[in-house]
């Protein structure tokens, strides 16, 4: 079995907490993440998550940066950035409680297209492009469940930004 670990973090200002299976479970089983989730499933997640936090107007991690990993927010809130045209940031939005972010580094290799930074001291929990590959080899029928999941949080993202875009023009 798997086991989550710091490597995956790469250069961010997150600290990873010893916290058991159990009680990342019991952290998972309160976000929407596990509603689709049996028990003995959200267990079996909480393997391949690793608990961390960051302090306020700390990095989570840069645009353009090319480590593989997404996070949960269990508690306290981020500001998504994005550079513009002048190399200044503009807030894209902030996300609190039970919202995941980065989700797209662990489907593909492109570099990161924005900047997360903690807005207030913020846990999480962080699953590596590394530990889905695990589960995946290990537990394929979860490993289904949540890339359908992440499916779902990519398209709803892109639907918001088509709107956007729309009334944007």
């Amino acid at each position: 079995m798997f086991v989550p670990g710091s490597d995956a973090l790469g250069a961010t200002d997150m600290t990873p907490l010893k916290m058991s299976t159990q009680a990342r479970a019991e952290l998972l089983e309160t976000t929407p993440w596990a509603q689709n989730l049996s028990w003995e499933q959200v267990v079996r997640l909480a393997a391949y998550v690793q608990a961390t936090q960051v302090r306020a107007e700390r990095t989570v991690f840069r645009e353009h940066a090319r480590e593989r990993y997404m996070c949960l927010i269990l508690e306290g809130r981020v500001a998504i950035l994005k550079e513009d045209s002048r190399l200044g940031q503009k807030k894209l939005a902030e996300l609190g409680r039970g919202k995941a972010f980065g989700e797209i580094a662990v489907l593909d290799s492109q570099p990161r297209s924005a900047s997360v930074v903690a807005s207030v001291d913020t846990r999480m929990l962080v699953l590596s492009r590394k530990a889905l590959e695990h589960m995946c080899e290990e537990q394929p029928k979860l490993a289904n469940k949540l890339m359908w999941m992440l499916v779902e949080v990519v398209t709803a993202r892109l639907r918001m930004t088509s709107g956007a875009l729309v009334e944007s023009l």
